[in-house]
């Protein structure tokens, strides 16, 4: 297909790991995603950092599936990093999750003024270590459906 404007940059990561449990309450986590589902100009460097190619807006979606594997429920946040320093104001967002159920805990999309060359990272952090990200099989029974990764991050150039 040829475009006569060339389309923007844009692309979507996966994460397939069964369990991404909470490492610490203390401290965050990056998110790393195993599957590129589609990429067009914008990078995924050591699985965690979504390096975009030129200066201008961006939004940047993510989805996460979670549960609590033992007793009550927990408070999961999902908040982007650039650069590998520096939180990105008001880009947190929360869920909770319970014992023995799958939930969507994040759907979230901001957007962002990138400089070429910046990289973005999702950051996790949960109140409990039995707080994880899981993956959902796929289901043979009406209405058929695939899996569902644990995290899919969806990134798109949305300024010339």
């Amino acid at each position: 297909m040829s475009y006569k404007i060339s389309p923007n940059p844009s692309a979507m990561y996966s994460d397939s790991t069964a369990t991404e449990n909470v490492v610490s309450i203390t401290a965050g986590q990056v998110l790393t995603f195993d599957t590129t589902e589609y990429a067009k100009g914008i990078t995924l460097v050591s699985n965690s950092r979504i390096t975009l190619p030129s200066t201008g807006d961006y939004a940047i979606a993510l989805s996460a599936v979670g549960t609590k594997t033992a007793g009550g429920s927990a408070n999961l946040d999902f908040w982007l990093r650039l650069n590998g320093t520096t939180n990105v104001d008001r880009s947190n967002t929360r869920g909770t999750v319970t014992n023995g159920t799958y939930q969507i805990i994040a759907v979230v999309v901001n957007l962002i003024v990138a400089t070429a060359g910046d990289y973005y990272e999702w950051m996790m952090c949960g109140d409990a270590t039995t707080a994880a990200l899981v993956t959902v099989a796929a289901s043979a029974s009406n209405p058929t459906r695939p899996a569902a990764p644990n995290s899919i991050v969806s990134v798109w150039k949305i300024s010339k």
